[in-house]
């Protein structure tokens, strides 16, 4: 089941040749969160507006940092996962009271106070690095019991294979792609946008000391193949709004509609008895050996492939407080992936 439901207030003034900004953002549990943002100082030319300069071709975004975590289940049961919020498009640029194609997702209502129109594609990459240092301790080792299930003699016959540390380095691609109109009229517009407000993934780094070893030939997948090898968790949004601008009283109302396919991936090693053998042990713990002396691999793999689509809505207003184009507040709620929540994903397992 999928969670996740956004609400965004923001303010803004706009002035010519704005050379100072302020922000401030919170958050509180339960997905929601608001903003405000304005500018001050800088001359007048007795310009009715002034705008933040338009975006066009490709934007860098801001570099941030992610984390996935990847989760799998054997058997039959419900899985429990939230997207990972990954809605950095626009940089500045994207918030609440924007006028550009981003306010397709941030706020629909912002696409009514551009004329023209406008084609946005932006790119922001994250660079993500993590470690995991798994103990060699068994159950029995530490006091409470070890979050691992090492045998200590499967430990002996390959060291380093369950033991050890892990990492990984990985770039994240988050694009979109948004195209506004007025469609020549002062009062009626639109957008249509791809994006991928969700997500994350992870592929963990080999373990080179492993690499062509028959024996132990799932050791190459690194220590922290028991809880994830590579993994995904991602929901594209294709979206389209419409928005109204009723000028003579300064609001501008918009509503979307989002087509959203989300899927999620994750591969990891697993043993149907739920251990972290590598090879067949006896039922005191010790190697089992066959009658020429060789053990039996043991060592499995688990997959989780699944995908599907849901529905999703957005709603907004931005009132222009002075109705002179410098001073906005606007107000947004995005709902979370098929409305009410939870997910039916189809795939393999």
């Amino acid at each position: 089941m999928v969670k996740q439901r956004t609400a965004m207030v923001s303010q803004r003034t706009r002035k010519p040749d704005a050379a100072a900004t302020r922000s401030a953002t919170c958050s509180a549990t339960g997905s929601a969160t608001c903003s405000a943002t304005g500018s001050a100082t800088g001359s007048t030319n007795g310009a009715a507006r002034s705008r933040a300069p338009k975006t066009r071709g490709w934007s860098a975004g801001v570099w941030a940092a992610a984390v996935l975590g990847c989760f799998a289940a054997a058997g039959v049961g419900d899985a429990s996962a939230s997207g990972i919020a990954a809605a950095r498009f626009g940089g500045e640029h994207g918030h609440p009271t924007t006028d550009n194609p981003t306010a397709i997702y941030y706020n629909p209502a912002g696409i009514a106070l551009s004329k023209g129109t406008h084609i946005f594609v932006d790119g922001t990459i994250a660079l993500r690095w993590a470690g995991y240092d798994r103990p060699s301790a068994g159950p029995d080792d530490v006091a409470g019991g070890s979050p691992v299930q090492n045998n200590q003699e499967t430990l002996g016959l390959a060291p380093g294979a369950n033991d050890g540390k892990a990492s990984l380095f990985n770039a994240i691609a988050s694009p979109f792609l948004g195209v506004s109109s007025d469609f020549g009229t002062d009062f009626i517009y639109g957008g249509l946008s791809v994006s991928f407000p969700f997500g994350g993934s992870a592929v963990w780094d080999k373990n080179s000391v492993y690499n062509g070893n028959e024996q132990f030939p799932g050791a190459v997948d690194g220590q922290q193949r028991w809880y994830s090898i590579d993994g995904a968790i991602r929901s594209m949004y294709v979206t389209g709004a419409l928005a109204f601008n009723i000028r003579k009283i300064g609001l501008s109302i918009g509503l979307s509609g989002s087509a959203i396919r989300s899927n999620v991936t994750t591969l990891r090693a697993r043993n149907a008895d739920g251990t972290d053998d590598l090879v067949t042990v006896n039922s005191d713990g010790t190697v089992a050996y066959d009658a020429d002396g060789n053990t039996s691999l043991k060592e499995g793999r688990s997959l989780v492939d699944v995908s599907g689509w849901q529905g999703g809505f957005g709603i907004g207003l931005v009132y222009d407080v002075l109705k002179q184009g410098k001073y906005f507040i606007g107000a947004s709620y995005t709902s979370q992936p098929n409305i009410t929540g939870g997910m039916t994903l189809k795939g393999t397992l």
